[in-house]
């Protein structure tokens, strides 16, 4: 299986579907990386913690991680939701 051309696909239906959603991501944040990119897909698709980490083959403490390092890269504060946050982009 081919994981690039797959996210590919992946991120051309999102983004149909999602209109500007990582142009509003690269605005908010420029230094988000693809994996950053793809996380936050994954999180407004409102995957889970255990579901969010089998997409991506890593392990649910790896995911929170990630998660945690994506809300700092958003600028977001204690407390703010990132689901939340990512679903109100386009």
């Amino acid at each position: 299986m081919d994981l690039e051309k797959d996210w590919e696909l992946f991120k051309m239906y999102f983004e149909e579907v999602n209109k500007n959603f990582y142009t509003h991501l690269r605005k908010i944040s420029g230094e988000l990386t693809p994996g950053d990119l793809k996380l936050a897909a994954l999180v407004k698709l409102n995957l889970n913690i255990k579901e969010a980490a089998a997409v991506l083959n890593i392990s649910p403490e790896s995911l929170r991680k990630a998660r945690y390092r994506l809300r700092k890269k958003l600028g977001l504060k204690h407390g703010e939701n990132l689901s939340e946050f990512l679903n109100a982009l386009g």
